[in-house]
């Protein structure tokens, strides 16, 4: 069930525009949130969506630090990427 969610976030992702997400973002009432919404449509153009749980803190704070600059997102959208993680990783 939860690869066909990551295939459903891929083709999804393909499809939406920076419009969309910029609406998605401003509709959003939490940083978690938006860090999510950041998440499934930027780093899922290079690759499949990594479970949140797959990581324990320190190891997504590497990842986002590496690729969120590869993905060109300003320190304000890594942020938000990392406080989704965060809420959701594998203790450490």
């Amino acid at each position: 069930m939860g690869h066909l969610f990551l295939v459903l976030i891929l083709v999804l992702g393909a499809c939406t525009t920076a419009r969309d997400v910029e609406a998605e973002l401003a509709g959003a009432q939490t940083a978690e949130a938006k860090g999510r919404i950041v998440y499934e449509t930027s780093c899922s153009r290079c690759h499949a969506l990594y479970m949140p749980a797959s990581y324990t803190t320190n190891e997504w704070r590497f990842y986002v630090r590496k690729y969120g600059r590869r993905a060109r997102l300003d320190k304000d959208r890594r942020a938000l990427v990392f406080t989704y993680l965060r809420a959701h990783c594998r203790p450490d």
